[in-house]
């Protein structure tokens, strides 16, 4: 990372609206407050047989289940667009090429979502190894021994990043068009897409978290499935990706 993409993250860190999501991420640690309070809120049951990276990838795909940090992180998009755009503060950038200021940007906002992953990540060792494990009967590995499971296992996480990065890419085009209202609400419509379409024979070949639910059924194998949700991404990705710097470099500021 870049000396310049560097004090973009910092700034981005610095916002209110990136604590409040990054504060989400704590959510594995909730756990502990309904044990103080005899009420059993994040039903974790189904973490009773899962190695520690297996729990990692189930609260992920969690995570990409709760409306509130898609919410959040789609307006912390709209304020670093839209509103800097429409409020000319991107005049601060007029002597950097527009192509380095679009890259830096996007790349602060994947350096937001890795201190995400990273605080998710200590909140669940902390959750599996203190609960889990004493609790529900877990048992203790930290990755999985049969190689179906391990198989499993990547396809998952990789299809949860994968859908987390597309989802921020997303929110990244909607922000160059729209108001943050409608930004967060684009954003939020595409999150429960990806996610129904998952359970939909008609959409489910179009978003890479669908695959884990074929390999595990026996429909493919795991080199197809995970050429599948990898060349998914891809596609995504690059196209987003283009289209948002092809808008951004046209801007007038």
């Amino acid at each position: 990372m870049t000396t310049f993409n560097q004090v973009l993250l910092k700034n981005n860190l610095m916002k209110w609206e990136v604590w409040l999501y990054l504060a989400f991420a704590l959510y594995p640690l909730l756990v502990f407050i309904g044990q103080l309070f005899q009420v059993n809120f994040m039903q974790l049951d189904n973490l009773a047989n899962v190695t520690l990276l297996e729990a990692y990838s189930r609260l992920l795909v969690g995570a990409n289940q709760m409306l509130a940090p898609v919410i959040i992180i789609s307006y912390v998009i709209a304020t670093i667009f839209y509103v800097e755009i429409n409020n000319g503060l991107l005049f601060l950038f007029k002597d950097i090429n527009r192509k380095k200021v679009f890259t830096g940007k996007v790349t602060a906002l994947l350096g937001v979502y890795g201190v995400y992953m990273l605080i998710l990540a200590m909140a669940t060792i902390i959750t599996y190894y203190f609960y889990i494990v004493p609790t529900i009967g877990a048992s203790g590995a930290l990755i999985p021994t049969g190689a179906s499971a391990w198989s499993y296992l990547i396809i998952e996480l990789i299809a949860a990043i994968a859908i987390d990065i597309i989802i921020i890419l997303v929110a990244i085009n909607l922000s160059l068009y729209f108001s943050p209202g409608i930004t967060i609400m684009g954003t939020v419509f595409f999150s429960l897409l990806a996610e129904l379409a998952a359970k939909l024979d008609t959409l489910r070949y179009i978003f890479p978290n669908s695959y884990k639910t074929l390999f595990h059924s026996g429909q493919i194998t795991f080199a197809t499935a995970i050429s599948i949700v990898i060349g998914l991404f891809a596609l995504y990705a690059i196209i987003l990706y283009m289209n948002a710097k092809s808008r951004f470099v046209k801007i007038e500021y």
